[in-house]
């Protein structure tokens, strides 16, 4: 069965050129993910890749392909834990630190990126109705932790860095 999936640089050829069957594709393709986001990250992450590729928001040859799939993942948790929020009404500290962290990823991932690649990513962002962080957002998450604890040293931390990076990047 020839199939179509971008591997050693060919489509639907492995790099002997020898012609993939649909299996094989997937089981390479499972392979790259785990290699790039991790064993414990790989199932979702190839769940998204699909997803996305059916809505044509990813192809095999997006030279964005990992970093549209990483923004996925970290939308995806967003999400979770946003739903998690809503439906733990009694110890939400955990989920909000979680979110919190989330949201400074989300950010500092963009943020590391160079100018063009990030504009095809705020792109892509719109178009799959991507949530993405900010440190406004992470620190509304730590300030809601704060109400309940204020004396917790670990979220008061962390708003200082947060704090710290703003006043850097001014």
């Amino acid at each position: 069965l020839d199939v179509t999936g971008v591997l050693g640089g060919k489509k639907g050829f492995s790099n002997s050129g020898e012609t993939l069957s649909a299996q094989e594709v997937v089981n390479l393709e499972k392979k790259k993910l785990t290699e790039e986001f991790g064993e414990d990250q790989s199932g979702l992450a190839y769940q998204i890749a699909q997803d996305l590729k059916k809505r044509g928001l990813l192809t095999d040859d997006d030279p964005l392909r990992y970093k549209k799939i990483r923004l996925a993942i970290l939308s995806e948790s967003i999400k979770k834990l946003k739903k998690d929020l809503i439906k733990n009404k009694n110890n939400q500290t955990p989920i909000l630190k979680a979110l919190g962290l989330n949201y400074l990823k989300s950010r500092k991932f963009l943020d590391s990126l160079p100018p063009v690649e990030n504009l095809a990513l705020l792109k892509f962002v719109d178009l799959s109705k991507t949530i993405l962080g900010s440190y406004e957002t992470a620190i509304w998450a730590y300030n809601a932790i704060l109400q309940v604890n204020p004396l917790d040293g670990q979220t008061n931390l962390e708003i200082g860095q947060i704090y710290e990076e703003l006043k850097n990047e001014s």
